[in-house]
């Protein structure tokens, strides 16, 4: 076999191994939107090149929450209360290329998995981070960033922890807007590490935006970053627009923004209204 059909049957391999991480990838990010009563989502990822490192993945589940009252004097009654939580995730893998995307699919999956195990989310992060190094110790990835956060569906409290990455941000019905950010350092970095777990109470109209560094990164030919006030004006100015519309017109602000120039990085974002 000469020198030139060996490279290309190595392309034609290669091609195909990149079309298999990509319908992974593909797979993973069309998770079903969880319909929940009084809940509303939007979800996106633009990958810079055929497969990204940005992820997102939804843990829906019912835990059982033990309560107590008063039956009589003297006599107290145990109730099984359940209450369901609906949990949200997005984060960034360091790199890009295949190593990526493999570590992608697996941080989504044990993220995921650590939801569904702990009540908590710094706890949550904390299992996470665990998994992750001993996965990625040997590959070229040098860590995943990643924010978590859990709202409980009848009282609309969010509970949320953040590994190294950007604070989600709360707009309020009323246009006002507040970062959500918590300690805690990159997943994959140091096996032992603690996150912190914060609180917030939500209301109807509000809205909560989770988001990857591509977007308010994004760079176009004159070397200027699209930057966080932009975002956050963008997000004000329409911040009654439908969730699916406005989702939309992010992405296509950004690619505006960005014109020509080549796009570095994954843009991806989760928009989480209550009703």
């Amino acid at each position: 076999m000469s020198d030139l059909a060996s490279l290309e049957k190595l392309a034609a391999t290669y091609e195909k191994e990149l079309q298999i991480a990509r319908n992974v990838q593909q797979g993973l990010l069309s998770v079903e939107n969880p319909h929940i009563e009084g809940v509303r989502l939007a979800m996106s990822c633009v990958p810079a090149e055929s497969i990204g490192g940005d992820f997102y993945t939804f843990v829906n589940k019912i835990d059982r929450a033990p309560s107590t009252r008063a039956k009589s004097p003297g006599v107290i009654e145990y109730q099984d209360r359940r209450e369901q939580h609906l949990g949200i995730a997005i984060g960034d893998v360091a790199g890009h290329g295949i190593g990526s995307a493999l570590v992608m699919a697996l941080a989504s999956g044990i993220i995921r998995e650590a939801g569904l195990s702990h009540r908590s989310p710094a706890d949550s992060m904390a299992a996470a981070n665990t998994a992750i190094s001993r996965f990625i110790s040997n590959s070229q990835v040098p860590y995943v960033t990643a924010f978590y956060g859990v709202l409980k569906i009848d009282s609309k409290l969010l509970t949320y922890a953040k590994a190294g990455h950007l604070p989600s941000i709360l707009v309020r019905a009323d246009g006002s807007l507040t970062l959500l950010d918590a300690a805690g350092v990159f997943l994959g970095m140091y096996p032992n590490e603690q996150y912190e777990d914060c609180e917030v109470q939500l209301a109807s109209g509000d809205r909560v935006y989770f988001y990857t560094d591509g977007i308010t990164e994004a760079q176009n030919e004159a070397g200027e970053f699209f930057e966080f006030d932009r975002f956050k004006t963008l997000l004000l100015e329409n911040h009654t627009m439908p969730i699916e519309t406005l989702k939309q017109k992010i992405l296509d602000t950004v690619a505006d923004f960005t014109g020509n120039a080549p796009v570095k990085d994954d843009q991806t974002i989760v928009i989480l209204e209550i009703v």
